[in-house]
């Protein structure tokens, strides 16, 4: 799957932070094989159809992406692939983020996880450009 890097910007954690810990488990490689084995089915059996105006939409999107995450200094990067934007905000917790509303409401998904690159929390919001299909079905957005 293509993707290129549209934005980065990255903003020094606020107070001391140790490094995070990252365990990773060792994985069997037949495990990882039929990973990648299903991967590589999904990935042909995917068809991207463009979405009409939300190509030329998606550039609002990436904009207020960059001024919500300038404005709250999170870190943020935003990926473009074949069939959506990704923006992925980075932060340590705190509250108030009330312009954070307006990118929310562009997005098609978005998902939460915490401590990971050393930061509490991690935010991805999904605009699609494209209507993702899989077996003749609609899976996204």
């Amino acid at each position: 799957m293509e993707k290129e890097r549209i934005y980065e910007k990255k903003y020094p954690p606020a107070g001391q932070r140790g490094e995070a810990e990252h365990a990773t488990a060792g994985e069997p490689e037949a495990l990882r094989r039929d990973f990648r084995e299903m991967y590589r089915k999904m990935i042909e059996e995917t068809t991207n159809l463009a979405i009409p105006g939300r190509m030329q939409a998606s550039e609002q999107f990436i904009r207020t992406a960059i001024e919500v995450g300038q404005l709250y200094k999170l870190d943020t990067e935003i990926t473009r692939y074949e069939d959506r934007i990704t923006v992925r905000y980075a932060f340590d917790c705190c509250g108030g983020l009330k312009e954070l509303n307006r990118v929310f409401g562009m997005a098609d998904t978005f998902s939460f996880f915490k401590d990971i690159d050393g930061r509490d929390l991690t935010i991805c919001m999904d605009y699609y450009t494209h209507a993702v299909l899989r077996g003749g079905k609609i899976v996204a957005p």
